[in-house]
């Protein structure tokens, strides 16, 4: 997925969010009998809606580029063996 992908995918999930926020804030502005009773609750999960979205969009760049740096990190050659001299070899009997 490239970034244009990424970027209206999020802004899909962003939308979304703000219409069902702008949903349950209009019901209680026009007096939806159900929301009025509710009002702490509206207002949490409108929070915790918009946050989600924000949330699970940071989570989701922040593992893209952490993935991105390790694929571009250099590879490097495992270390040649190292001879062992001659004095530390155990004597043959």
């Amino acid at each position: 997925m490239g970034a244009r992908e990424w970027t209206e995918t999020r802004a899909i999930e962003l939308l979304a969010a703000l219409v069902a926020v702008g949903v349950l804030m209009a019901g209680l502005a026009a007096g939806v009998p159900f929301l009025r009773a509710r009002i702490p609750e509206v207002f949490l999960y409108s929070t915790c809606c918009l946050s989600a979205v924000v949330l699970h969009a940071g989570l989701d760049l922040s593992v893209r580029g952490v993935r991105r740096l390790v694929r571009a990190a250099p590879r490097t050659a495992p270390a040649p063996a190292v001879a062992v001299p001659a004095a530390l070899e155990p004597a043959s009997a």
